[in-house]
């Protein structure tokens, strides 16, 4: 027991939890940017056609009318500006977990 020897961090089951959560939260919108950034060269309006006869909705209802009126003011440049704040965002969580994991100060 000299004054040499470093100290035992401890178990801390709450902080592996959040942890895991903030490193899930990074991966998902990372694959959220992916996929974002894939779907910026197709036909917007036709893959929202599409996305509604899959999910069997009326695309008649003013709701979904609206939004489609939205999804074609889209342009190519908005929808890669939205893939990279996505991914950007993500790494606000993927830096705070791993500082978590390593138990500095500043990721709390």
């Amino acid at each position: 027991m000299g004054a040499d020897t470093e100290l035992v961090k401890k178990r801390a089951p709450t902080l592996y939890v959040i942890i895991a959560i903030k490193l899930l939260k990074a991966l998902s919108f990372i694959v959220l940017a992916i996929v974002i950034y894939t779907l910026s060269d197709n036909d917007l309006p036709e893959e929202y056609q599409r996305l509604l006869h899959f999910l069997r909705v009326n695309p008649e209802r003013k709701f979904w009318s609206d939004l489609a009126a939205q999804v074609g003011s889209l342009t190519e440049a908005k929808v890669l500006w939205a893939a990279v704040g996505t991914l950007v965002y993500s790494l606000f969580s993927l830096v705070e977990g791993i500082g978590l994991m390593f138990r500095v100060s500043w990721a709390g």
